[in-house]
Parts: C-alpha cells; structure tokens; sequence
C-alpha cells in the first residue's frame, strides 16, 4: 500500500492537482493524466535489467526516477494510486492480437474498476490507446481520429480501435475473471527474456499528447498527429537522450549502452 507521502509525489509525477473523491470524474482525470506524463517503455528490458514487479522498486523507478514501464509495472502501480485513493480496483488478464491470432493468457495487464455503479477498464500500459477508462457497456471513446470501444463475444470482451473511414482493429481480448498480482509472474518474466517477445526485439518509447502520440521505435522518433505520421532517424546517443529528456521527461543511466537502442545495425 502506498503511503500519504507516495500518494502525493506520483500525483505530482502526473501532474494531477485536482479533487481526490473517488468518482467516475477523477478516475478520467487521473488516466489521463498518466497517460500524458508517464511513457509506455521497455529500455530496461533492452539493457538486461530484471523488471521487479514490488511496489516499492515500481515507486522508486517510475515515479522517483520519472521513468515508464509496461503493463505489469504501470497497471500495477496505478492500480495501488487508485486502491490509496478509495477506488474498487481488480486485476484483469488479457490476450494480445498480433495481426493474425491472440496470444496466450497474461500476456497483458488490465485493470476493472467499478465506480458509481459501472463497471469500467483502466490500461495505462498498453501504449497507443484509450486515455480514459472504458466502460463494459461498449460506449465508444473518440480521440482525434480514433475511436476505441468494448465489444462482447463468447463471454469475454474485445478492445477495438477504429480510425476513420477504416475498419474497426482488435487489439486485446479478455474477461471479468479477477486474478491475483503473481499469477502475471510467469508471462511477465517470458516478456523480460524470451527472443520471441516483442519486448526483447524493439527498444520502445511512447507516450500520448494531446493530439496523439510520441514515440521513438529503435532508432527512430516518429510523432503523430491526428493519425498523420512525420518521423526521422536518431543519428547518435547524444540525439536519443536529448529526445528522451525533451520528449519523455525521462533520462537514463551515464553508463547505459544506447547503441543497442539502434536495432542490429548501430549507428
């Protein structure tokens, strides 16, 4: 559990000054607060750094070191916020669609809150998607071009993202069975480690704007806006941490070895 002290410097990390009550309007102000400060990334992952899923280690990297995380680190963390802050919060699994199938179970973090009666999603680990929560009931939610929403079928739910004059994509499915924190261990450790994880072969970093998204992949820094992508390739580790710092408002290490940032052809 965090404390008065924690509670107030990860509100100060999301720049979030606003009304503590616990209500449907403070919970889409606090998601998208995260969802604007706090960047979805893997840099530890690429370096070889175990990811340690304790609260207190969470704190100190996110919020202390104003780092960012993936699901099982952001979800977990936020979802301790909002515990502090009186909400209703249940860990959700979900399986990830990778064009052609979904993957296996874990694969990604969810939160279910249910506040005022409703129940809703929170993810503010699954990188480019909804910055505030979603309700089960398959409301859609529009961001500039983009509209996500919920969609049931055999019991589970479906996470669509839809830009417009496209059809609508999957992007996770899932259901309403509660989990506990380490039943996410072992798909969390197979993210960390295995060469057939996503997150071992891209070095990541996004994070939502007002008008869409920034994001570096690899090598190269690509910022969207209203679904129109203009990017370039970071020529030197000086350039990387430079965007980092500006961009992310994150920094890493001195001794970090930025060249594998660059994919298999540093440069």
């Amino acid at each position: 559990m965090l404390d008065d002290q924690q509670v107030a410097l990860y509100l100060e990390r999301i720049g979030y000054r606003d009304s503590r009550k616990c209500d449907l309007s403070v919970l889409n102000a606090l998601h998208t607060a995260h969802m604007l400060s706090v960047p979805f990334e893997n840099l530890d992952i690429i370096l070889g750094q175990q990811i340690n899923l304790n609260l207190d280690a969470l704190f100190d990297k996110i919020v202390l070191k104003h780092r960012g995380g993936f699901c099982y680190e952001l979800n977990t963390l936020f979802r301790a916020l909002l515990l502090r802050l009186g909400f209703k919060v249940r860990f959700l699994s979900a399986r990830v669609f990778n064009g052609s199938h979904y993957g296996s179970a874990f694969d990604h973090m969810l939160l279910l809150v249910n506040i005022e009666n409703v129940d809703v999603i929170v993810d503010v680990g699954f990188g480019d998607s909804f910055k505030q929560p979603l309700p089960l009931s398959g409301a859609a939610q529009t961001q500039n071009d983009v509209s996500y929403f919920l969609k049931g079928e055999g019991g589970e739910y479906i996470l669509h993202r839809e830009k417009i004059l496209s059809h609508p994509v999957p992007l996770y499915r899932f259901s309403a069975d509660v989990h506990e924190l380490d039943a996410f261990e072992q798909q969390c450790n197979f993210h960390q480690t295995s060469p057939e994880s996503h997150f071992t072969q891209h070095a990541l970093c996004s994070v939502a704007t007002s008008y869409g998204r920034q994001s570096i992949r690899d090598g190269y820094f690509i910022d969207t806006c209203k679904g129109i992508r203009n990017g370039y390739q970071i020529k030197s580790e000086t350039e990387y941490r430079l965007i980092l710092k500006d961009k992310f408002r994150m920094s890493l290490h001195e001794d970090a070895n930025f060249s594998i940032f660059f994919g298999v052809n540093p440069i």
